[in-house]
């Protein structure tokens, strides 16, 4: 598993939750909001990975509460 997280505290606590389970996973800072950025952890997720990615999760997302008629 190769990590994404802008916030280097909650990569590094979910990396360790993965590892502790015996699962290897590696991270890469990167805020998704620069696009420069996410093209760098790309590049560093492909070399990671050996050139291939198979499944992509992205979790990222903004919370607006409220009712949704709003």
């Amino acid at each position: 598993v190769v990590l994404w997280d802008r916030n280097a505290d909650g990569l590094a606590e979910t990396a360790a939750a993965f590892t502790a389970g015996g699962l290897p996973a590696a991270v890469v800072p990167c805020d998704i909001g620069s696009r420069p950025a996410v093209e760098a952890a790309l590049a560093a997720t492909r070399t990671l990975l050996g050139g291939r990615c198979d499944i992509l999760v992205n979790n990222a997302a903004v919370a607006i509460p409220g009712d949704i008629t709003t």
